[in-house]
């Protein structure tokens, strides 16, 4: 009895798209399933999602991208999952701070290591300000979840202490202040991405120098980030292996700098 089903296309047509029917047909037929991989299915809608979550008890990875009709219903019941590790629910632009209200207070809450949300931008700093009860979160993707996540939701961010992957490119909204809370409190953080993070300058990212944990930082789009606060960051933090950059600092690096860099952590030109 199959373990795994794959539905993801990235090129799905209406005719041939596989629905709530099929979904709960394929979970009764095969209970034993641990991951589900529906991108981009837009027949899949919260009806689907409950009769997996019903038949399927021991799903532990469920990957939901572009399926456009799910909403908080879904998630609600996807909170109910008493074995889920995984959730990537990366452009659901029906779910709203409800949805991650659902997912603080139910059984997964307890479970979940990895959350994808970027692209659901009607989440708000409400929603965000409850994912610290996510006892187990590891992995957080935020990114473009919109205006509506500011430093409010980006101190909650930071005390979520097993955090070890976060993405919070391009939102806008974010400053110095959540990244010089991340950096002491988040102890096991290894990989940062603030990517158009506007509001974001050399104050906050020199926080990460000292860090013990830190390999990869991302600053592509952060123009307010100088290549002296690049400089003092890597020397300070010797974990540190990749860095990417804005493509528009490189002529300004010298190459005496870029060399000495080099030395330490590898450079990426985005």
């Amino acid at each position: 009895m199959p373990e795994e089903l794959d539905q993801g296309d990235d090129d799905v047509d209406d005719d041939d798209d596989f629905g709530d029917h099929g979904l709960r047909a394929v979970a009764i037929g095969c209970p034993r399933l641990r991951k589900v991989y529906l991108r981009r299915r837009r027949g899949i809608g919260d009806a689907g999602v409950a009769a997996l979550v019903r038949y399927a008890t021991n799903l532990s990875v469920l990957d939901l991208s572009w399926c456009s009709r799910i909403a908080d219903e879904a998630v609600e019941a996807i909170a109910s999952m008493s074995s889920l590790m995984a959730l990537i629910l990366h452009g659901c632009s029906l779910v709203t701070d409800l949805a991650l209200a659902h997912l603080a207070n139910g059984t997964a809450s307890q479970t979940l290591g990895r959350l994808d949300l970027s692209e659901c931008d009607r989440i708000s700093d409400n929603g965000v300000c409850l994912l610290p009860k996510l006892e187990n979160l590891q992995e957080l993707d935020l990114a473009e979840c919109g205006p509506k996540v500011t430093d409010f939701g980006g101190f909650a961010i930071a005390s979520i202490y097993n955090l070890k992957r976060l993405n919070l490119s391009w939102l806008i909204n974010l400053s110095d202040a959540t990244i010089i809370s991340l950096a002491p409190n988040c102890v096991n953080l290894v990989e940062i991405d603030l990517t158009g993070c506007e509001l974001i300058t050399g104050s906050g990212v020199q926080a990460f120098a000292g860090h013990g944990s830190m390999e990869t930082l991302v600053l592509a789009s952060c123009f307010n980030v100088s290549l002296d606060d690049i400089v003092h960051v890597v020397f300070g933090c010797p974990t540190l292996r990749y860095v990417g950059l804005d493509k528009s600092l490189r002529g300004w690096m010298p190459s005496s700098a870029r060399e000495q860099v080099a030395k330490l952590c590898k450079i990426d030109w985005l």
